[in-house]
């Protein structure tokens, strides 16, 4: 009985911190300060260039059409973007069969383990092609 009373005190107070912690703000608190900044200066609300006070990054800018939305890098050609990406699935097993050909060429590469000690890789081709993928 009394570990049960420990468990539910102990559960009790973990749920309490919980609900502390994701409370909205008070009223009459202030906003997080920027470290070095005078106190009372809340975080700018987007990055700027402090010689020129131009802001680098505006909030709500549209990316151009050349720009792949997977790697943030341009793309040759714009009409790749236009069609649906292409995932393929690669095995690292048996040894003989690597190195892997393609793989550089995919713009988002996953591991993943399947058992035995073996593992895949699933490649996420969208901004370019490859001439070859696999071993």
């Amino acid at each position: 009985m009394p570990h049960m009373i420990k468990r539910f005190t102990g559960a009790c107070a973990l749920i309490s911190i919980l609900l502390a912690a994701c409370a909205p703000a008070q009223p009459g608190s202030t906003p997080p300060t920027a470290p070095g900044s005078p106190a009372g200066t809340p975080f700018p609300e987007s990055a700027e260039d402090i010689s020129t006070g131009e802001q680098l990054n505006p909030p709500n800018t549209p990316q151009p059409a050349e720009i792949n939305p997977l790697t943030g890098l341009p793309v040759y050609e714009a009409a790749l973007l236009k069609r649906r990406p292409v995932m393929l699935k690669v095995s690292n097993f048996p040894r003989e069969g690597r190195p892997h050909a393609g793989l550089s060429y995919a713009d988002i590469v996953f591991d993943y383990y399947i058992g035995y000690g073996t593992n895949r890789f699933l490649s996420v081709f969208y901004g370019q092609d490859s001439p070859r993928v696999g071993g």
